[in-house]
C-alpha cells in the first residue's frame, strides 16, 4: 500500500496468508509478519492486513496497516 508497496519478495518470496481464530469473548490478537532482510537501499515499503470472512462475529475493523522501514545505509 501507499507510495512504495511491499512485494512478495520483501516477505520471502510469497505474500504473507493464514487465518486466526479467537475464544469466546476474546477482542484483540497480536499478528506477526516476518520480512525479509536484505542488504539493499530502499524507501520505506507499506502493506495492508486485512481481516474477511468471519465465521460466527463481525469484524468491526477490518484492515490495518504496517510499515517496513529501510535499515540498510
Amino acid at each position: 500500500s501507499g507510495t512504495h508497496p511491499a512485494d512478495a519478495a520483501d516477505f520471502g518470496g510469497s505474500l504473507p496468508s493464514g487465518s486466526v481464530s479467537f475464544a469466546a469473548g476474546e477482542t484483540t490478537k497480536t499478528i506477526t509478519i516476518d520480512v525479509a532482510g536484505d542488504t539493499a537501499f530502499e524507501n520505506d515499503e507499506g502493506f495492508t492486513l486485512s481481516l474477511t470472512s468471519p465465521t460466527g462475529a463481525t469484524i468491526t475493523t477490518g484492515t490495518a496497516t504496517g510499515t517496513i522501514t529501510n535499515d540498510d545505509a
